[in-house]
This record gives structure tokens, C-alpha cells and sequence, in this order.
């Protein structure tokens, strides 16, 4: 290539350079409401660019989380319903709460892929494991930003329990405030006072027996949280 055609050629490179450069720049001096306009215009509504937002924000706590060796795991005080649910938020003043999952928790299904996992104690089949589904049902979520050790130590000790009896006979000593637990079989807050207990963080000074869905959210031990900051 000639002299003066290669001088023109990385002469183009630099200029090219320099133009990028300087929009990375205008990038980076963007301020907030020019990336909330940006968001608008790819999401179609401010509603959406603002839950994008929230998301990749929580994304960013949770990966800073990670390198502090901190995790987060979460519960949910799902409102009464039906006729059981009701009769147990009312003879424990449980502010609508009739039912607790054991817990939830980011769980790793593939490499680099993370769902929501849930366990939990239903009266037909007993403590069972499955993905979270946060439009299932109506409620309220926390979380607990536990160190890695204790992580473990609540997951373990939750899907130690999976496969169990639902407890009967624990819920109608609940209602009726007599010891009738099983100690083979849960129910929701039975188990869920009982697996953060195994990881060194009881909700409550209550025996496991005798913990109501309301005494776990009411708990110092969770944070109320929005749904969109519950992620895997």
C-alpha cells in the first residue's frame, strides 16, 4: 500500500476512534431522566422503563451482595383465603395472614441460569419444592441478607423437610393452643420457624409448633420488600 494512502487510512481509524470515544463520553454524562427517556422509547411506557430500571438495579445489590459473600433469601406472607386460612389469621390475629412458604431462595438450574425455588407445606401434598411463581397467589414479600455459611445451612436444613407429612394434627392443636404436632410431619410456619432455627436465626422465642404465619413475617429477622426486588 502506498505511503500516503496507509497515512490516510489510519488517519479514518483515529477519526473513528475519536468519535466513539466521544459518544461513550455523552454516554456517560447522560443523565437520569435522558436514560429513563431512553427506557421509554425501547419498553413503550413509563411503567415498564421504571420496573426495568428497579431490576437492573436489584440485579446490581445482588451481584455486590455476592462479592461481600452475602445472599439474599425470602418469604412471603400470603393473604387468607378460603375458609381454613381465614379461621387460622383470626384465632391468631394474624393481620390476614394465613400461610408462609418454608422458604425461598435463588436456586442454580443450569450453568449461569437461577430460578426462584419455593418450599413449601400444603395441606394436600405435603413440604414440596417448585419454582416460585410470584403472580400465584396474593401477598406480602421480605427478604434476609444472610452470609453464605447460614445460606446454606436454611437451604439444607428447608429441603431436608421436602417429602414430609403435612401436619394435620399440628394445626388443629394451633387452633385449638394444645401440643398436637407430629414431629414427622409441618405445617407452613412450623416449618419455617424450624429451618431458619437450624441456621442459627429463629423468627421467634416460640417453640416451632406454636409459630404463626404472622409471627414469621412480623419477625425482626425479614424486611418487607417490593415484589420487583425478590430475584434469583
Amino acid at each position: 500500500m502506498p505511503k500516503d494512502a496507509l497515512e490516510r487510512a489510519n488517519e479514518h481509524i483515529d477519526m473513528q476512534a475519536g468519535r466513539i470515544s466521544e459518544l461513550e463520553k455523552q454516554q456517560a454524562a447522560m443523565c437520569p431522566c435522558d436514560k429513563v427517556v431512553r427506557l421509554v422509547e425501547t419498553n413503550g411506557s413509563l411503567s415498564d422503563a421504571m420496573h426495568q430500571m428497579a431490576n437492573e438495579c436489584e440485579k446490581l445489590r445482588a451481584e455486590q451482595g455476592d462479592l461481600r459473600g452475602i445472599r439474599r433469601i425470602y418469604t412471603k406472607g400470603y393473604h387468607a383465603k378460603g375458609g381454613m386460612g381465614r379461621l387460622i389469621s383470626w384465632f391468631n390475629n394474624s393481620a390476614g395472614i394465613s400461610h408462609v412458604p418454608t422458604l425461598i431462595y435463588p436456586r442454580t438450574v443450569d450453568v449461569g441460569s437461577k430460578v426462584l425455588w419455593e418450599i413449601e407445606a400444603d395441606s394436600k401434598s405435603g413440604v414440596i419444592g417448585h419454582e416460585h411463581d410470584k403472580d400465584a397467589r396474593s401477598g406480602d414479600y421480605y427478604f434476609c441478607e444472610v452470609t453464605i455459611e447460614q445460606y446454606r445451612l436454611v437451604v439444607a436444613a428447608a429441603e431436608g423437610l421436602v417429602g414430609k407429612r403435612y401436619d394435620k394434627p399440628g394445626i388443629l392443636g394451633f387452633v385449638t393452643r394444645k401440643r398436637m404436632e407430629d414431629p414427622e410431619r409441618w405445617f407452613c410456619s412450623e416449618s419455617q420457624a424450624h429451618v431458619m432455627a437450624q441456621a442459627g436465626m429463629p423468627v421467634t422465642r416460640k417453640p416451632a409448633w406454636k409459630t404463626a404465619p404472622y409471627d414469621c413475617v412480623s419477625s425482626i429477622r425479614w424486611t418487607p420488600c417490593s415484589k420487583q426486588e425478590v430475584v434469583a
